[in-house]
């Protein structure tokens, strides 16, 4: 059943505009059904409802009283069908879809997905450093464990400790850059500039490493009291990004930049792919014919269909073009309006002897 004041059946719930003691006061029961105050299609409502709440006569001007006994249901309205299916649901709840274009650069099938996790955490503030725990209740005496010199936080880990900041210093060298990020983000959105595709993984490949490297340092020298070594976490870095580089069939752009970059990491250079030359040969039509190749396309996404032609003489020269939109709903009927079209216009120029070649290659 459903409630005249509190639920959401025209539009926001009665009760919105007015309350629960006014309606006491005034002795209204705020839970009323809407069935109690309609019989036969017209509505049975006190007229002193409409002195005390005059919103009432402009929101049931247009709403019919139900005329039958059907059993009253609650619809969904942010549904057509008034039924609450799960994917309304979910959609309801759901985030709207965000532009996250780093997420190319982390989740990549040739970087480990352990990898990956970790820096999605580290893009999110979700790793369990000190501050982190600290900020669930639980008191904690925080010192880096890399440099013995600060607090153990996310932004001293990542970027203030002298150990990361020497290390980030020979990864902006590895990648040609001066530009120095102060966020994971900033790491990430670096690689979105480069065009090459090979560079741009050994790029992403470089940083994910390097970020996930400083996280396994800080765990063995504050767990296995392993003292860190730059040189060592360099190495495992290269060997990484070779690895990644080497089982990618991204391929790079000729140039001496993407040469030396490729080159710096050990990584194998794959050339890019060579373009694909396709011999053409146009048929002249005989002495005192038209030849016309035309066709015609449509782009389903706008519904928009467009046919287009050229005429020739027997010795190739130039006669007439085309280029036009047309109305059809599919590929076929639109190549068929351009035969048409040319036929038309052969027509109109008094051409009697035309030759039409749907595809222009031939």
């Amino acid at each position: 059943m459903i409630r005249f004041w509190t639920d959401a059946w025209n539009g926001d719930p009665f009760i919105d505009s007015t309350s629960m003691e006014e309606l006491t006061l005034k002795g209204i029961n705020p839970h009323v059904f809407i069935s109690n105050l309609a019989s036969q299609g017209h509505w049975n409502i006190p007229p002193d409802w409409f002195v005390w709440f005059p919103f009432l006569s402009s929101r049931l001007a247009n709403v019919l009283a139900p005329s039958s006994d059907l059993e009253d249901e609650m619809g969904w309205k942010h549904s057509v069908s008034g039924h609450l299916a799960l994917k309304d649901a979910y959609l309801f709840f759901a985030k709207p879809n965000l532009d996250c274009p780093w997420s190319k650069v982390i989740w990549h099938l040739n970087i480990p997905p352990s990898r990956s996790i970790t820096v999605w955490r580290m893009f999110h503030h979700k790793l369990p450093t000190d501050d982190f725990i600290m900020k669930k209740g639980i008191p904690l005496a925080s010192r880096c464990p890399i440099c013995l010199a600060d607090s153990d936080t996310f932004q001293h880990l990542l970027f203030d400790c002298n150990f990361t900041k020497s290390l980030w210093s020979w990864l902006r060298m590895k990648l040609h850059s001066n530009h120095v990020p102060s966020t994971v983000p900033d790491w990430l959105d670096s690689n979105l500039c480069l065009n090459s595709p090979q560079v741009a993984l050994i790029h992403g490949a470089a940083v994910v490493n390097s970020l996930f490297s400083l996280w396994q340092i800080r765990n063995s020298a504050k767990y296995d009291n392993r003292k860190p070594s730059l040189k060592s976490a360099t190495e495992w870095i290269l060997q990484q990004v070779q690895k990644s580089g080497n089982s990618s069939s991204k391929g790079s752009f000729i140039s001496m930049q993407d040469f030396s970059f490729i080159k710096d990491f050990k990584v194998n250079i794959i050339p890019p792919k060579s373009p694909t030359i396709k011999e053409v040969l146009w048929s002249p039509p005989s002495l005192g014919w038209l030849k016309c190749n035309c066709d015609g396309s449509f782009i389903p996404d706008i519904s928009k269909a467009g046919c287009g032609g050229i005429f020739r003489n027997h010795s190739g020269d130039f006669t007439l073009a085309f280029a036009e939109p047309i109305r059809f709903t599919s590929s076929l009927h639109a190549e068929f309006g351009a035969v048409i079209r040319a036929m038309e216009i052969a027509i109109l120029n008094g051409w009697n002897k035309l030759w039409v070649v749907l595809h222009p290659n031939f």
